[in-house]
């Protein structure tokens, strides 16, 4: 699967556990997703630090709906977190 994020595009996969994986393999991109995760730091509101991004499969695109990254601790990827999808064909 493929998910575009401001104006990129990133290859994904799912871990055992079904959830998205990004790979990070430079500093920018781990610049990019430390700086949106800290938008959630003393905000109140969920709608302050989570966005929509649009994802791309073989046999379907569409758009994932309130994401937000988990960084792991080595920072060599990111889980992102979502609560629904809609399938736009």
């Amino acid at each position: 699967m493929k998910i575009k994020i401001n104006n990129k595009i990133f290859k994904t996969r799912y871990n055992e556990q079904d959830k998205i994986i990004i790979m990070l393999d430079n500093d920018l991109d781990r610049l990019f997703f430390k700086k949106w995760k800290d938008k959630s730091n003393g905000s109140i509101k969920k709608e302050d630090y989570v966005e929509d991004v649009d994802f791309i499969k073989v046999t379907e695109r569409g758009v994932l709906k309130n994401c937000f990254p988990l960084i792991n601790m080595n920072e060599d990827y990111v889980e992102l977190i979502y609560d629904s999808y809609k399938v736009i064909n």
